[in-house]
């Protein structure tokens, strides 16, 4: 499949025509959304990430996929913040495979147990999401990696 036929990669493109005329359509579903992050991120262009967000959080406030979104993003942008968001956003957070994993990177520096702690998590959750998985290797990579 060319890059030009992958429907993420349609919608990626769609998205950027739209932002560089200054009128993004409010009519991306949230998982249209999410595929234009996800593709963004991909091809490794933070403002087009950083754009997909802003709308999302206008369009979608209350959703929580944009939400761990956001934080992956605050993550890969600036890691020391990513405890602040967490706390910021507390009321929105559950005990998923993300948000554990997001706590666990949040406090990478200060833990002696990173590997028992990522360790539980897989043995309390299944990975079934590419986002889960790139972020538990990102952990992974972080944790026991040179």
């Amino acid at each position: 499949m060319s890059f030009d036929s992958n429907p993420s990669h349609q919608l990626y493109n769609q998205f950027i025509n739209e932002i560089k005329k200054s009128s993004p359509s409010i009519y991306y579903d949230e998982d249209d959304l999410i595929d234009i992050f996800d593709t963004a991120g991909d091809l490794c262009d933070t403002p087009t990430q950083l754009e997909v967000l802003l709308l999302g959080y206008k369009l979608f406030p209350e959703s929580e996929d944009l939400l761990k979104r956001r934080a992956a993003f605050i993550l890969d942008t600036n890691e020391d913040s990513l405890e602040n968001f967490m706390k910021l956003h507390s009321s929105k957070i559950n005990n998923d495979f993300m948000w554990e994993l997001f706590r666990i990177r949040a406090n990478i520096n200060s833990s002696d147990a990173i590997e028992r702690q990522i360790l539980e998590l897989l043995d309390r959750f299944k990975l079934v999401d590419d986002e889960e998985i790139i972020q538990f290797i990102s952990v992974f990579h972080q944790s026991f990696l040179p």
